[in-house]
């Protein structure tokens, strides 16, 4: 009867330490699946933001681009710069 006992012990033990281990096994796997995740979504967050930093400094570049182009086409500078950069003979006719 002790014997019987023993074993019955030594079963239930072994059953309750595998069950544990399985538990364990299943709370890692978990875990990492978790910290794979939040890695993933870090670096698609990181993206989106890189992405986004490009679009404004598109947006800035064509505001200055757009600026620029209305700065040079100031109806008076650039007809006097020009105007007053030909050399005309006003010895000619016609």
């Amino acid at each position: 009867q002790k014997i019987k006992e023993m074993r019955d012990k030594r079963r239930k033990e072994k059953i309750l330490k595998e069950l544990k281990e399985d538990e364990e096994r299943k709370k890692n796997l978990e875990y990492i699946k978790i910290r794979e995740w939040e890695e993933k979504f870090d670096r698609e967050q990181k993206l989106r933001e890189q992405e986004e930093i490009i679009r404004e400094q598109k947006l800035k570049d064509r505001e200055h681009g757009i600026s620029r182009l209305s700065e040079n086409n100031d109806p008076e500078t650039p007809t006097k710069n020009t105007l007053e950069s030909f050399e005309i003979d006003k010895t000619t006719e016609n």
